[in-house]
């Protein structure tokens, strides 16, 4: 072999042997460090030093004294106070930049009570609050100052991220939500649908595109925002942000959004749940709907007549009550109006009676659903037999459907996307009492129904407080902001049980149910309605 090859050969060999030891001694140093994480922002540490975390604060200790903080900032400030708002009294300040590291970075040197100290601020975070990351550090070798700022790593979230700090939705920014209300008189859903799209495992959401899942629960002296979740796609995965509220009143996040492997729904029918699953994290969780689980094989019968009785009792037992057996089907097509006759018996006979008083409403909403699939009938009539009792209710079409304004309740099931929201709202809607079982000594009835417009900026006296307030403080409390300027039925129903007689106004507007509300008195109804007109 040629001397000038051997020559070359060794220079390499040499070559590779210098990048092996600083390879060596690159990554022998970095393994002495390891990584912490604040909230998204993550900071490199020596390996021997604790972390301890606090509110949006790492400190930092070996052998139990002090080395330093990381903090991030939620309250903005001027760079000059920051020394400051760390209890520093900084003497001999020396302030520099660099734009070396993630972002561009404010040195603060300084000696407090006779130590060295350093600071090293973020000022320009993305997606702010928080508005400011400082790392301080106090007598620290320059050397591991420079390797723990070098290391810190902001998130990479400006292209997906939500708005931040938000307000409480309301109006017409709640419509595009998905969310619940929980109160006294029940607990409600809305847009629903929304959530079910978002979660299809056939369908992706544009990149950007985002949903918020709100919870609320209400009492007399108004609603509470419980949880709000925020789903987004940024192209390829999901992610939830979860917000929470600030002590000035706004709701923010944090910037470490949970990506999502996998959103699934959890229901039962015996425990009366649904819930909405993002891997581990609950979304959202209500009573369980029968007629929304079921609208799809419901919906297959859309257009259903009285000439095919079998598609009729298998519609029937399609939409059977939880805990019901059907027993007989009766179909009468010899005189007006068209009846379905059922005969339903109760396997638990205090599921819906309750001191021999039978609960409407579930057999009612049956009704609804069997009214809008089948074509030809008119009248629906339930004979429930609950224990040793027979307890009959007959529901019409007529008076069904002025609880939605009127609309023809077949036009519902025209459309997937109509039917879908009909069934959201059918465990929302009370019996109308007039077409329930006529006993007035025992039972409900409606008193008046009146059409009202509330409109946005006027006022009304505060039905608790008795002061005078605008109607959109009113309408916010009660959440239905989103019902202003438009006409709204009010219907007025008494309900006597046990010899109790108690009145409430149940509201519907564009065929959908908003809800109800405890009256006192007929002059107190008219006096409601009065605000309207």
């Amino acid at each position: 072999m040629k001397k000038k090859t051997i020559i070359v050969i060794a220079s390499v060999l040499v070559l590779v042997l210098i990048v092996g030891l600083v390879l060596f001694f690159v990554l022998n140093k970095s393994s002495d460090y390891k990584q912490a994480e604040l909230k998204g922002y993550k900071v490199s540490v020596p390996k021997t030093w604790e972390v301890i975390s606090e509110e949006n604060t790492l400190v930092f200790k070996e052998d139990g004294a002090e080395q330093g903080r990381f903090t991030l900032l939620y309250h903005d400030c001027e760079l000059k106070e920051i020394p400051a708002n760390f209890g520093y009294k900084a003497e001999n300040l020396v302030v520099s930049e660099s734009t070396k590291y993630a972002a561009k970075v404010y040195e603060f040197s300084f000696s407090s009570e006779g130590k060295p100290i350093v600071q090293y601020v973020f000022n320009e975070l993305p997606v702010a609050p928080p508005y400011k990351a400082v790392l301080t550090l106090c007598d620290v070798p320059k050397k591991t100052a420079l390797k723990m700022v070098s290391g810190i790593v902001l998130p990479s979230i400006e292209s997906f991220a939500p708005a931040k700090p938000l307000s409480t939705p309301e109006g017409e920014g709640l419509e595009e939500t998905v969310y619940t209300v929980k109160n006294e008189y029940g607990y409600f859903s809305y847009n629903i649908n929304k959530l079910e799209q978002w979660i299809k495992k056939d369908t992706k959401p544009e990149a950007g595109q985002g949903l918020s899942v709100l919870a609320f629960e209400g009492n007399e002296e108004g609603r509470t925002l419980k949880t709000w979740h925020h789903l987004v796609h940024d192209g390829s995965k999901h992610y939830v942000f979860t917000y929470y509220q600030t002590e000035d009143g706004q709701y923010i996040f944090d910037n470490n959004p949970k990506e999502i492997a996998e959103f699934k729904k959890d229901f039962s029918e015996e425990q009366n749940y649904s819930r909405y699953m993002a891997d581990d994290l609950i979304l959202l969780e209500g009573p369980y709907n029968k007629y929304s689980e079921s609208k799809d094989a419901l919906l297959q019968y859309k257009g259903t007549t009285t000439g095919d009785a079998d598609s009729v009792e298998s519609l029937i037992m399609t939409a059977l009550p939880a805990g019901v057996v059907l027993e007989n089907v009766e179909i009468k097509t010899d005189s007006e109006p068209k009846e379905l006759v059922l005969k339903y018996t109760a396997t638990d006979g205090e599921q819906y009676v309750t001191d021999g008083v039978l609960n409407e409403a579930p057999f009612y909403q049956n009704s609804l659903v069997l009214l809008s699939l089948i074509n030809d009938v008119d009248r629906v009539t339930m004979e429930i037999v609950s224990g040793d009792k027979t307890h009959t209710v007959s529901y019409k079409r007529e008076k069904a459907e002025e609880q939605f304004e009127n609309k023809d309740l077949r036009e519902f099931a025209e459309t997937e996307d109509g039917f879908t929201e009909f069934t959201e709202e059918v465990p929302n809607v009370e019996p109308p009492a007039e077409t329930g079982s006529g006993n007035m000594n025992e039972g409900t009835r409606v008193l008046k129904t009146a059409t009202v417009t509330m409109r946005s900026g006027s006022e009304m006296t505060h039905p608790f407080k008795g002061e005078t307030i605008s109607v959109d403080e009113y309408a916010e409390f009660f959440g239905v902001s989103k019902y202003l300027d438009k006409p709204i039925t009010i219907t007025l129903n008494e309900r006597v049980k046990n010899g109790k007689t108690t009145m409430y106004a149940a509201a519907t507007c564009e065929g959908k149910y908003i809800g109800s509300y405890p009256i006192n008195t007929i002059d107190e109804f008219d006096a409601l309605i009065a605000i309207g007109q």
